[in-house]
C-alpha cells in the first residue's frame, strides 16, 4: 500500500458546519482514509453508539492546510478510539473524493465536462507524433554528430456522443538531468463537453462505455485516472475514487496486439453512434473477453474461459436464437392448457422449458459458420469441431465421465483455443461494423491463426 497523497486540515459534516474537527486525509492506492483528532459526536454520543459499526455520512466537508476546499462522498465509519489519558479518534473511509469544491448535499454535484485519461490511450489513437534525426559524421556513419527527436502537437479531434461532445487531446512533458538524459512522454485525454449537468452516476455512465471501448480494442483490462472537470458552478474540481489511479505508472502494448485502432476506423462519428446501441449488448461478454486473453498456460481452464466467453456472445448477439424461444413459449403454453392436472402440467412445464434453448452444439455451430471466412473450413470441419467443443466443455465443466472419450485431446485443444481467441475477436469486430475484409488483413499479424487453421484440418 503507497501513500499517493496525504490532507491535514479541518473537517465537518455538511450539515453541522460549526462543528469543525482537525484530521488527516491520505490517500493510497488501494483505500482512502480519513482520521479525526476528535470526534463529530459529541462525548456522550460516541459512548452510545460504540457498538455501531455501519454508520454512513453522505457528506463530508474539509478545508486542508493547503489551501484546498475538499468534499467526501459517501463516507463509512471506521469506528473511533479512546485512551486515557489521550483524546478521542474518529476514522471514516470516503467512497469518493472531490478536491476543489464545497456542497451542501450530494444531489447538487454536478457536471459540465470531465476530462480523464485511460490506460494505453496513445496507442489506441496511434498518431505518430515522433520523429528523429540522426546526423553521422561526413565519410563515418559509425560516429554520430547529432540526434534530433522532434514532438509535433496534434490537432484537437472533436465528435458528437449522444447528448454531449468528445474530443481528443494531446500534449508532451519533458523530464531528465539535461546531462545524461532528456526524454519527451506524450499524455493524451480524452474531454466530455456539453454534458448538461451530469450527476455523478451519470459520469460513471459515460467513462464506463469508453472505458469498455478500449478494453476490447487492447483485449486487456483497461482503468481510467486523472478524472478532472468543471462543476455546476464552473470550479475545476478533481474526482478520486478506488481504486485510486494516476498517471505515474505509465503502461505499454505492442501495436499488432490491438483488436483495432483508432486509425482503423473510417468515420468515427458513425462509429460512436453504434458503440453506444452495441455497448449494453457487449458489456456482459466484456469480463469473458478479457479472461479468455489472460497471458498464461494453456489449460483446462483457459478452454473454458472461451468457450463461456462465446455462449455469452451467442446469448447477447444472436437474435435467431430469441425469435425461436419465443415461439417455442407460445407453442409451450398451447400445450400446458391443454392439461388439467396441475402437478402434471409444473412436471411438463419444467421440462419442455429447456426444449426453447438451443442446444450448446449448435451455439457454437452457428458462431463457427459466422465466422468462416477466417478459415474456409468446410461443414463437416465446423460441425465435428462444434460437437468436439461441446463435450469438451461438459466434460470439464460437470466432470461426466461418459463424456471423456468424445472429448478433445490436450493437444487438439491447444490449437482449437487459439482459434475460438480469434473467432470472437471477428464476432466482436462484425458487431462494431468493421468489414470481413479488413478483419482478414488485419487479424492474423502474428500468424498464430494461420497456423491454427492448418493444425486443425488435419486433428478434425
Amino acid at each position: 500500500m503507497t501513500v499517493k497523497k496525504e490532507y491535514l486540515g479541518e473537517w465537518w459534516i455538511s450539515s453541522d458546519p460549526e462543528n469543525k474537527v482537525s484530521g488527516v486525509l491520505t490517500i493510497t492506492d488501494d483505500d482512502f482514509d480519513l482520521k479525526l483528532i476528535g470526534s463529530f459526536k459529541q462525548l456522550k454520543q460516541a459512548f452510545s453508539s460504540i457498538s455501531v459499526t455501519s454508520e454512513r455520512i453522505d457528506l463530508i466537508l474539509g478545508y486542508s492546510t493547503c489551501g484546498k476546499n475538499i468534499s467526501l462522498l459517501n463516507c463509512s465509519s471506521k469506528g473511533f478510539q479512546m485512551s486515557f489519558p489521550g483524546t478521542i479518534t474518529e476514522s471514516f473511509s470516503p467512497r469518493e473524493i472531490i478536491v476543489g469544491n464545497h456542497y451542501s448535499d450530494l444531489e447538487e454535484i454536478k457536471f459540465k465536462s470531465i476530462n480523464i485519461s485511460y490506460d494505453y490511450l496513445e496507442y489506441w489513437l496511434n498518431m505518430r507524433l515522433f520523429s528523429e534525426e540522426i546526423e553521422f559524421e561526413k565519410g563515418n556513419k559509425n560516429r554520430t554528430n547529432s540526434i534530433s527527436v522532434k514532438y509535433n502537437l496534434a490537432e484537437s479531434m472533436e465528435y458528437k456522443y449522444v447528448n454531449s461532445k468528445l474530443s481528443f487531446h494531446s500534449g508532451a512533458a519533458l523530464s531528465g538531468d539535461r546531462i545524461k538524459d532528456r526524454s519527451i512522454v506524450q499524455n493524451s485525454y480524452l474531454t466530455f463537453t456539453s454534458l448538461n449537468n451530469y450527476s455523478l452516476e451519470e459520469v460513471y455512465q459515460i467513462i464506463g462505455e469508453f472505458k469498455s471501448l478500449l478494453t476490447i480494442a487492447c483485449a486487456k483490462e483497461v482503468s481510467e485516472k486523472n478524472l478532472e472537470g468543471l462543476d455546476l458552478y464552473d470550479k475545476k474540481i478533481k474526482l478520486l475514487y478506488r481504486p485510486f489511479n494516476d498517471q505515474n505508472c505509465k503502461k505499454s502494448i505492442q501495436l499488432r496486439k490491438l483488436l483495432f485502432s483508432f486509425q482503423d476506423i473510417e468515420d468515427f462519428n458513425t462509429f460512436l453512434k453504434n458503440w453506444k446501441v452495441k455497448y449494453e449488448l457487449l458489456e456482459p461478454v466484456i469480463h469473458y473477453f478479457v479472461d479468455a486473453h489472460t497471458e498464461g498456460v494453456h489449460s483446462q481452464i483457459s478452454f473454458l474461459k472461451i468457450t463461456q466467453a462465446l455462449e455469452a456472445f451467442s446469448r447477447r448477439t444472436v437474435k435467431k436464437w430469441e425469435r425461436e424461444k419465443q415461439e417455442s413459449e407460445v407453442r409451450i403454453n398451447k400445450v400446458l392448457k391443454m392439461i388439467n392436472n396441475q402437478d402434471d402440467k409444473e412436471w411438463l412445464s419444467d421440462i419442455l422449458i429447456n426444449v426453447s434453448e438451443p442446444s450448446q452444439v449448435n451455439r457454437f455451430k452457428n458462431l463457427l459458420q459466422r465466422t468462416r471466412f477466417l478459415s474456409s473450413f468446410n461443414s463437416k470441419i465446423i460441425n465435428s469441431m462444434a460437437y468436439k467443443i461441446t463435450q469438451t466443455r461438459n466434460y470439464y465443466t460437470h466432470f461426466n465421465e461418459g463424456l471423456r472419450s468424445k472429448i478433445l485431446s490436450f493437444h487438439d485443444m491447444f490449437y482449437i483455443e487459439i482459434y475460438l481467441i480469434y473467432v470472437l475477436h471477428c464476432l466482436i469486430l462484425l458487431e462494431l461494423g468493421f468489414s470481413e475484409e479488413f478483419i482478414k488483413n488485419n487479424i492474423d499479424s502474428g500468424n498464430k491463426l494461420s497456423f491454427a487453421v492448418k493444425e486443425i484440418k488435419e486433428i478434425i
